[in-house]
């Protein structure tokens, strides 16, 4: 009778023991799983404001294009303009 209760224990400990280990690989997978997706929304984010930074840089050009006729000193302020307004 006593083997029996022992073996029982031992099966029982055996159990808690793979459940234990289960939930710790989940809880690292899900662990991993969010530190992925926020790199990639950090990584979509960065496009996205590379993408405004290099729209804001061609409306700049076509402000020079459109003022290259003027002198340079009104060029320059021009310039200094269009880099004080936000993307």
């Amino acid at each position: 009778m006593e083997m029996v209760k022992q073996d029982n224990r031992r099966q029982l400990c055996a159990r808690s023991i793979s459940d234990l280990f289960l939930k710790i690989i989940i809880k690292l997978y899900l662990m991993r799983f969010e530190q992925d997706q926020k790199e990639t929304e950090d990584a979509c984010r960065f496009a996205e404001q590379n993408v405004a930074a290099q729209r804001y840089f061609v409306e700049v050009l076509q402000v020079l294009i459109m003022f290259k006729h003027l002198n340079s000193r009104i060029c320059y302020l021009c310039i200094l303009l269009c880099l004080q307004v936000e993307v």
